[in-house]
């Protein structure tokens, strides 16, 4: 959609109700609202047949929407600030892209960030509880 608004000449410009993409923008955050609330149907489906016991799921699952909320919310509340002029221009550069950039850095040491978290929560073997004990050679013989 936003790329048919873009070859007929409406380009990104500022969250106003006559600019096309305030409303791509809104219907994007409501479809990542209606994914996000599958991740709980997910959870629940889970905690009540324990499917994934020993995985730490919770923690992974944690970091994960930690991420996308963060990163969601952020981008709104700059890019907002920005259309509303209370990120200043400097020279070469208007608002909106300095805006842009700001929420890019944002992103970046975010990410490194949390992904350090999320491979230490990643990079485990998962707990299980009922592990099949192997039987010693002298076990065999002696079943034998």
């Amino acid at each position: 959609l936003q790329l048919v608004l873009q070859f007929n000449d409406i380009h990104n410009g500022p969250l106003s109700p006559a600019n096309p993409h305030t409303y791509v923008k809104f219907v994007g955050k409501i479809s990542f609202l209606f994914g996000f609330w599958g991740l709980f149907v997910f959870f629940k489906i889970e905690h009540t047949f324990k499917l994934l016991d020993g995985f730490r799921y919770i923690e992974k699952f944690t970091v994960m929407k930690l991420i996308l909320i963060l990163f969601i919310l952020q981008e709104t509340i700059i890019e907002g600030l920005a259309s509303a002029g209370i990120i200043s221009c400097i020279p070469h550069l208007s608002g909106l892209a300095r805006g842009f950039i700001i929420n890019c850095c944002m992103v970046m040491v975010e990410s490194f960030i949390l992904g350090v978290v999320s491979f230490y929560l990643y990079f485990r073997y998962p707990v299980v509880k009922n592990q099949v004990k192997s039987l010693s050679e002298e076990e065999v013989e002696m079943k034998a």
